[in-house]
């Protein structure tokens, strides 16, 4: 099998991972909003086994695109998705130029997407720690229990927080 080829089936193996890659960014949107915990820890699960899929296709990447290059006389090893295309013959090196273009465009919008899911995530902190912060100034200091386990009568009905505890 000829550098190319091996080439354009590893950028279309990356192609389908950052596409899942993508997939889950948006789950992950939905999941935040709804704020369920354990459905994020799983998504995240995911995401971490696809980067490790990812980085041993980029590490054969790297190693093939390095091959090329010293293939067609080059001196230094790394070069670009454009100039490997130009080594190649033109079914492979459209290929090549193709999935370049796919994966530059998807790690684009995985990356929009993940700024979205930061600043969700932002946001939901921010909000629980205003609520938290909003409960704490509506308890006074001498509400509560008493070092004898009794309630004042003031709030005998309803304390929140113990702050004697």
């Amino acid at each position: 099998m000829e550098l190319a080829d091996k080439l354009v089936i590893v950028l279309s193996e990356q192609a389908a991972l950052y596409r899942d890659m993508e997939s889950i960014e948006q789950q992950k949107k939905e999941i935040i909003i709804a704020r369920d915990g354990k459905e994020l820890e799983r998504l995240v699960s995911r995401q971490e086994k696809i980067i490790t899929e990812i980085d041993i296709l980029e590490k054969r990447r790297i190693k093939i695109m390095d091959d090329i290059s010293f293939s067609s006389g080059r001196r230094e090893p790394v070069i670009t998705a454009r100039q490997a295309a130009v080594c190649s013959d033109r079914r492979s090196g459209e290929l090549i130029i193709r999935y370049a273009n796919e994966l530059r465009n998807i790690v684009k919008r995985i990356k929009k997407l993940s700024d979205v899911n930061e600043r969700c995530m932002k946001d939901n902190m921010e909000f629980f720690t205003l609520i938290i912060d909003s409960l704490r100034q509506t308890v006074r200091g001498e509400e509560g229990y008493s070092a004898s386990g009794v309630a004042p009568r003031r709030s005998a009905e309803s304390a929140l927080f113990n702050l004697t505890v």
